[in-house]
């Protein structure tokens, strides 16, 4: 079971309505960023994602904003795993029975991308980039404060190799100010694959002090 992107569109109109800017990291060939785009036509919508062929992809997208970057924690050179399944690329690597190569690209903080190009707000967050949830989010730094909503894909089992899990991503979220409003999950194997959608407290406060 997943949190699909017309339920996420749902949670935003309700509680974080007429996004401005939306981003997507992890952005693959772009059919969520299509029904994003088609959501909140007037919004700033860009797509992310550190695989050149997902990125060729988004080129074709009307009214988005694509870019080829690998985001992480830092600025710093690191392996990239491209995968013969585009869509399990990543800077994790999901093992030898999934078969592709490792490049080295330049990572940067999403924060750093955020300012070269001039994005000053993030309404909506989106977050599928293969156990790299937690380095975005830290890479972020204080522009978290201004994030409304996100969307996020979490694992609590290491299908990726050195990724850090679901729920030391759910205690960063929670000591930055952020709180769970939906959460499903699916069983892959020994573990399970989650996606969760996190509303800032400040936000969630106010609307319950408005009832």
């Amino acid at each position: 079971m997943s949190i699909s992107v017309d339920v996420f569109v749902d949670l935003i109109n309700n509680y974080a309505p007429n996004p401005s800017v939306i981003i997507e990291v992890g952005a693959y060939r772009g059919s969520e960023t299509q029904q994003l785009k088609s959501a909140f036509p007037s919004a700033r919508l860009i797509a992310i994602d550190g695989d050149p062929r997902s990125y060729e992809a988004l080129l074709n997208l009307q009214g988005v904003e694509a870019y080829n970057r690998v985001i992480s924690s830092r600025d710093e050179a690191v392996s990239f795993f491209l995968k013969d399944i585009h869509s399990i690329s990543g800077l994790y690597d999901r093992g030898v029975k999934y078969p592709g190569t490792c490049e080295r690209f330049l990572a940067e903080p999403l924060k750093g991308f955020c300012k070269d190009n001039e994005i000053s707000q993030i309404d909506v967050l989106k977050v599928d980039a293969e156990g790299s949830a937690l380095d975005i989010l830290v890479g972020l730094g204080e522009m978290v404060s201004c994030v409304r909503i996100m969307h996020l894909e979490t694992e609590d089992y290491p299908y990726f190799s050195g990724a850090t899990g679901h729920h030391t991503v759910v205690r960063h979220l929670i000591n930055v100010g952020f709180i769970p409003i939906a959460v499903a999950g699916v069983v892959i194997g020994a573990g399970r694959q989650y996606d969760s959608v996190w509303v800032r407290e400040d936000i969630l406060d106010a609307r319950f002090r408005r009832q």
